[in-house]
């Protein structure tokens, strides 16, 4: 009876698969920076849109909504029924892209994948919904962290 759930829970598994690629469509990466510098001092947040493709969350837009913000902390204040969030991001407007105690209760709270980009807001550092460092496929020019190397131009 065992062998036969595992092979059922095996082809379900086979009929949706995991996400294990992350892109960024023309300009994403590009407006969390225009945002955060528009921003700055304070911090910015957003919610990010896209659709996935079998093992690939490609996000296309972000979806930018009223929001209440200081230099430590940024709430959106309007929820409103949106189809296609996969995510959200916001800026730390010193030097630290890490996840604080209260951006990864937001993370797992919310699901998806969310973006920290700190002080001067040249580098992305995207996080699944436990707070884990994801790789992303970002555009040129733009620089994207993840463990296994420091930084480096992920262009793919």
């Amino acid at each position: 009876m065992v062998a036969l759930w595992d092979r059922v829970a095996s082809w379900i598994g086979g009929l949706f698969p995991r996400v294990t690629k992350y892109r960024f469509g023309p300009g994403v990466i590009a407006g969390m920076r225009e945002l955060a510098l528009q921003t700055h001092p304070k911090e910015v947040i957003a919610l990010l849109q896209g659709t996935r493709e079998l093992d690939v969350l490609v996000v296309d837009s972000i979806v930018y909504q009223p929001f209440q913000n200081t230099r430590t902390s940024a709430t959106i204040m309007q929820d409103s029924a949106l189809t296609g969030i996969v995510g959200s991001f916001h800026s730390h407007p010193g030097a630290q892209a890490r996840p604080s105690a209260q951006d990864l209760r937001h993370f797992a709270r919310a699901g998806g994948i969310h973006g920290i980009i700190a002080e001067p807001y040249n580098e992305v550092h995207m996080f699944d919904s436990r707070g884990r460092l994801l790789e992303i496929h970002a555009i040129p020019g733009m620089r994207a962290r993840n463990r296994k190397s420091d930084s480096r131009i992920l262009n793919r």
